[in-house]
């Protein structure tokens, strides 16, 4: 009647592991069979997802939430992103979802914080939740709750994301990687505004706004069957294109500015950081395929060593043949 000792040891190792990450009780469970070592290794990593998210949200100051506010206020020379901008404003003013597509480290999660920051839900809570490697039983219990510990004894309740987000907003990144039972949840969610949680049975509302965002051709996926029609139709009542850093290199130094100056409150460097212009005409020269996000990366690598290694970081062509010395 009994679990096989095969099967349930993996498990036990997997449970132990996550306990001693203090994400809950120290538990025994040398005596658990198979099946309630499963529900707690879940209820565990659901945990520690939700834990993470929470400290995300503990890192971000004040001051950092009021350069997200005020950065995309600035006027954008390219075409693109002032098109971009337009869209999101329009955004701001209206309660409906959006959907941003475009390539990783565009600027996604950048645009929707700005499109949270300016609306009418500014003052509530603002939650990113990537939706990539995750199993569908995990993604469920982070976005519509749990009743946990049912067969272990710790019994208690996740509220879920989309409830835990009341008043405010939830992004979720990568939603294309969410799988169509998933999906169609979500879809009844954006429909009623309620929802039950995993394992409970009695209705929940929650007034929280979804922006979703992805970095591929959704339309695409779902004349392949790979994402479901309605809630696509759904989201698409507002979409934005983020265009990638090589399409608007014209940008760039007012975005050196804006990320210096982010990364000097996360960094506590109180030293005047300002990039000469020659860096910036380098910068404007590479193709950035890691976009924005790469961008930050160099200039974080940068700022503490006042320019010596950006020429190790960026492909040689960026430079000209009488570029800087490095």
């Amino acid at each position: 009647m009994g679990d096989s000792k095969s099967e349930s040891d993996p498990l036990r190792k997997r449970a132990e592991q996550l306990l001693r990450l203090k994400l809950s009780d120290d538990l025994d469970v040398s005596g658990m069979s198979a099946t309630e070592i499963t529900e707690l290794i879940h209820d565990l990593q659901v945990s520690q997802i939700e834990l993470g998210l929470r400290n995300k949200e503990l890192q971000c100051t004040v001051g950092l939430k009021e350069l997200a506010r005020s950065a995309h206020d600035r006027d954008y020379p390219s075409k693109a992103m002032r098109s971009v901008m337009k869209m999101a404003r329009k955004a701001v003013r209206s309660d409906v979802p959006v959907l941003l597509i475009g390539e990783r480290g565009s600027g996604k999660g950048h645009l929707a914080e700005y499109i949270h920051r300016h609306s009418n839900r500014a003052e509530g809570s603002y939650t990113a939740f990537d939706c990539t490697d995750i199993t569908p039983e995990l993604a469920e219990s982070i976005l519509f709750g749990r009743n946990i510990g049912q067969l272990t004894g710790t019994e208690g309740k996740t509220w879920g994301l989309l409830k835990e987000c009341e008043g405010g907003t939830l992004l979720l990144k990568e939603i294309e990687d969410l799988t169509l039972e998933v999906q169609s949840r979500l879809l009844e969610f954006l429909d009623s505004r309620k929802f039950a949680r995993s394992g409970g049975e009695k209705e929940i509302s929650a007034n929280t706004r979804v922006i979703a965002a992805g970095t591929r051709d959704i339309g695409q996926l779902v004349a392949a069957g790979d994402f479901n029609k309605d809630l696509f139709e759904r989201l698409n009542v507002l979409p934005i294109r983020v265009p990638p850093l090589r399409e608007r290199r014209e940008d760039i130094p007012i975005l050196v500015k804006e990320i210096t100056e982010e990364l000097q409150q996360e960094m506590q460097i109180h030293s005047n950081c300002s990039i000469n212009s020659f860096i910036v005409e380098g910068l404007q020269k590479y193709g950035w395929p890691g976009n924005v996000t790469e961008l930050r990366s160099v200039l974080r690598y940068y700022l503490p060593s006042r320019g010596r290694h950006v020429k190790s970081i960026c492909p040689r062509d960026t430079w000209t043949d009488d570029g800087p010395d490095g």
